[in-house]
């Protein structure tokens, strides 16, 4: 039996996806939602205090100064880089 191309997945009819995209992770601390569904610590002055995507995140310079801000009982420090 030959095995007959159907072009599934290449040609023009079905173009490959463009699976490489740039993010800018912010570089800094972020606090991180330890309960309710997770998220980040949203940036000052946001509707809300906190955000899914860590772009949106709210970013601190050092260990230190995340750590001082965040709420022991449902926050970690995460490192981005």
């Amino acid at each position: 039996m030959d095995h007959i191309d159907c072009g599934h997945r290449s040609g023009k009819d079905h173009p490959q996806p463009d699976v490489t995209r740039t993010i800018n992770l912010p570089r800094g601390f972020v606090l991180q939602r330890t309960d309710q569904g997770g998220g980040y610590v949203a940036p000052p002055g946001s509707a809300k205090s906190y955000v899914q995507d860590v772009v949106s995140a709210r970013v601190f310079k050092t260990r230190e100064g995340a750590d001082a801000d965040r709420c022991v009982e449902n926050e970690i420090v995460v490192e981005v880089r």
